[in-house]
C-alpha cells in the first residue's frame, strides 16, 4: 500500500492491515472523475426501483445481480453499486463481486489510505463483527453538519418519516440491509446501523487513473 505522508509532505507511519480492519477509514482507488461523476448519475436515476416480490427479484434488480454474476435470490446492495459504474465504464474501478466484504479488502489492498473526510460520491461500508462476512454499503450523495449524509442504497427499505437522526444507530440492522428497494437515506459516517459498524469511505483518486482509463 502506498506510503501516507502528513501535511509537511514527511512520511507518516502506515497503519497495520489489522488496524485498517479495526477502524473506520478511507481509502481512496484510482478511478478517473469523469466515470465517479457519471456512475453517481447513474445511480441516481435508479432512486425508486423495487423488486418484483419482494425476494431480491425483478427486472432492474436483476439486472443489477447480473452485472457481479449472480441471480435473483441474492442480496444485491453492492451489486447496484457495481452495476452503476459498470455501465458507464469498461474498467469498473471497484471491484466485480457480490461481497461487500470482498470490495473493501480489494479497495483497502490496492488503495490509498486518506484523512477520513466524507466526500460526496463516496461509498459508505459497514459490517458486522466477526466471525460474520456480511455488509452493507451504499453511497454518499449530499453531506450535511455533524457526520450527517444522505446516501442512495439498494436492498434497503424507504427512509422512515420524521426518522430522527439520534436513532440511526438503533434502526434495525436486518431490515436496513435487506430491504426492497433502492432510496435515499439517511446515514451518519461515525455511527453503527444497529449491530453493523461502520467500516469505512471509498473515494476516487483521480489523480492516479492511467491515461486512456474510461
Amino acid at each position: 500500500m502506498p506510503a501516507v505522508t502528513s501535511s509537511s509532505g514527511s512520511p507518516t507511519p502506515q497503519p497495520s492491515r489489522s488496524k485498517l480492519s479495526q477502524a473506520s477509514r478511507r481509502v481512496i482507488v484510482a478511478a478517473p472523475a469523469s466515470v465517479w461523476s457519471a456512475s453517481l448519475d447513474t445511480l441516481r436515476h435508479q432512486v425508486g426501483v423495487t423488486e418484483a416480490t419482494g425476494r431480491n427479484d425483478g427486472a432492474e434488480v436483476e439486472q443489477y445481480l447480473r452485472s457481479v454474476n449472480l441471480g435473483r435470490g441474492n442480496p444485491w446492495c453492492y451489486a447496484l453499486q457495481y452495476w452503476s459504474f459498470a455501465v458507464v465504464s469498461q474498467r469498473p474501478p471497484v471491484l466485480r463481486t457480490g461481497l461487500v466484504a470482498a470490495a473493501w479488502n480489494d479497495a483497502v489492498r490496492r488503495g490509498t489510505l486518506t484523512p477520513y473526510v466524507v466526500t460526496v460520491g463516496d461509498l459508505i461500508v459497514w459490517r458486522y463483527l466477526a466471525p460474520d462476512t456480511r455488509g452493507h454499503i451504499e453511497r454518499v450523495v449530499r453531506i450535511d453538519r455533524g457526520g450527517w449524509v444522505i446516501t442512495i442504497g439498494g436492498n434497503v427499505p424507504p427512509e422512515p418519516p420524521r426518522q430522527k437522526r439520534t436513532s440511526i444507530g438503533k434502526l434495525n440492522d436486518r431490515t436496513e440491509r435487506d430491504g426492497q428497494g433502492v432510496w435515499p437515506r439517511t446515514r451518519n459516517v461515525r455511527h453503527p446501523i444497529g449491530r453493523m459498524m461502520l467500516r469505512g469511505l471509498i473515494g476516487a483518486d483521480t489523480a492516479l487513473a492511467p491515461k486512456g482509463y474510461h
